[in-house]
């Protein structure tokens, strides 16, 4: 395999203050050929720019030594310079909201029956929760009256 020529090359390992983390660049004949992803532990940033080299010594026929894996090794520290951006604050319209089905309608009665309790069992004609609902007779009687009362309220001609 024909060695490629090496002009120039950098390998550093690099410091982001902002974030504290390190990742390293590989610049060969002024092309950055190799950067790996940021990590937190020193040590672990080296390995991971040892095996990019490597990598690359024998994909791109060249000799690259390894970074030497010195802890304390002073990386180059750089800042970055965060511009505050102004957004509008989006003004977003609320959802209409469904009211929730109610689980009983008194004009959807398919009819009663009396079990052997004395209880009376109402027959829903739409589907609700559950398709009879159970009512003791005093609660039976008391919806009666109640019925009767709301409906001479609403028709003073027929009392």
């Amino acid at each position: 395999m024909k060695r490629n020529k090496v002009e120039s090359y950098t390998i550093r390992l690099l410091k982001n203050n902002h974030t504290k983390r390190y990742f390293g660049e590989v610049i060969l004949n002024g092309i950055k050929e190799i950067s790996t992803a940021e990590m937190m532990s020193e040590i672990n940033a080296i390995k991971a720019v040892n095996k990019r080299i490597e990598a690359l010594n024998k994909t791109k026929a060249v000799n690259l030594p390894n970074y030497p894996e010195i802890r304390g090794h002073q990386p180059i520290m750089y800042n970055y310079n965060f511009e505050q951006i102004e957004e509008d604050p989006e003004q977003v319209k609320p959802k209409p909201s469904k009211p929730k089905r109610k689980p009983f309608t008194p004009y959807g009665l398919n009819g009663y029956f009396v079990d052997s309790n004395g209880n009376i069992r109402l027959h829903l004609d739409r589907r609700a929760s559950a398709e009879t609902i159970t009512l003791e007779t005093d609660f039976f009687n008391a919806l009666a009256e109640m019925v009767k009362r709301t409906q001479e309220a609403n028709n003073p001609k027929h009392a």
